[in-house]
């Protein structure tokens, strides 16, 4: 299924940017999302947040769609971050005073 992910700052806010993204399933709150790129070193890594679902109901059909989803997840550090991951994150910390770490297990 196709999501959308968002990625705000630790503790919320303006989305940075966003992916299309093709899953499984739906990420849950606190599930940790690492995105690798092609070409690039390292990982951008995120804690989900939240879920938005946009939904349709059609009143003639008596029944609904899902439109879109949305996922909001917020910037993190991982052993495996990229350099200019980890910039994007300590600006953030320096803007916001917060930053986002995953538990350093399953490595």
């Amino acid at each position: 299924m196709k999501v959308n992910l968002s990625f705000v700052p630790p503790g919320g806010g303006e989305s940075d940017y966003s992916l299309p993204i093709e899953m499984p399933e739906i990420p849950r709150a606190g599930d940790y999302l690492s995105v690798e790129r092609e070409g690039h070193v390292g990982t951008e890594n995120f804690i989900v947040k939240r879920t938005w679902r946009n939904l349709h109901f059609d009143e003639a059909k008596g029944a609904g769609t899902t439109k879109e989803i949305w996922v909001e997840c917020e910037f993190a550090l991982s052993p495996f971050s990229s350099e200019s991951h980890k910039r994007s994150c300590a600006v953030y910390e320096t803007r916001k005073g917060k930053l986002l770490e995953f538990d350093e297990s399953m490595y």
